[in-house]
């Protein structure tokens, strides 16, 4: 039995190829579509996510803030008892927000504690858990008090730094001692100093 010879003319072919151009072009055409419409869906969900995001961010920063600001609040009294002990006493205790304005009326630096009697002052730095940028920032905070004092002739005072924190990491601790800074950690529901034997703080 012979098999069956199917026949196209020119025409049956071209309309063959046209129609499967067609379907060729309109599936492009459709995966286009779709992915366009599922990058635009993913921009969108990443527009919302980076929204989302940085009101979180916001959020995060007022409760840093007003938890630096509690912690500011315990620490103090415990600070200017430590300072006490080595027989400072300041007779002026200023907590939070003591601002140092230059001639300009521009604020060049705020401190948490400011302690002062009639030869030393004291500028302490509080912080939950005190980082290495911290003991930087405190260097360049105490150099712009002193540089601020000495523009405005006041009498000229020993200047010493601390910085104090509810969690202290040891590196960190060894950082801020290097740099001349009484250390004071959290002890108890207090604080108190936690320096080599001996050690005596830099004095700008």
């Amino acid at each position: 039995m012979s098999t069956p010879t199917i026949s196209l003319t020119y025409e049956q072919v071209m309309q063959s190829i046209r129609e499967a151009h067609q379907t060729t072009q309109q599936t492009i055409q459709d995966f286009v579509k779709d992915t366009n419409k599922a990058i635009q869906e993913i921009s969108e969900q990443h527009k919302e996510t980076e929204k989302s995001f940085k009101e979180l961010s916001k959020q995060m920063g007022k409760l840093g803030n007003r938890f630096g600001e509690v912690t500011e609040h315990m620490v103090f009294p415990a600070v200017v008892a430590c300072f006490n002990e080595l027989g400072y006493h300041f007779h002026k205790e200023f907590e939070g927000n003591f601002k140092v304005i230059n001639r300009q009326n521009q604020l060049i630096a705020e401190i948490d504690a400011y302690l002062e009697n009639t030869t030393t002052i004291a500028v302490v730095e509080i912080k939950a858990k005190p980082d290495e940028e911290d003991v930087k920032n405190h260097i360049d905070r105490i150099e712009k008090l002193k540089q601020n004092r000495q523009e405005f002739n006041e009498p000229p005072k020993i200047i010493i730094g601390a910085i104090a924190g509810a969690v202290f990491p040891e590196k960190i601790k060894t950082v801020a001692v290097n740099a001349g800074f009484y250390v004071l950690v959290q002890s108890g529901d207090t604080m108190k100093f936690d320096v080599p034997k001996n050690f005596k703080p830099r004095e700008f």
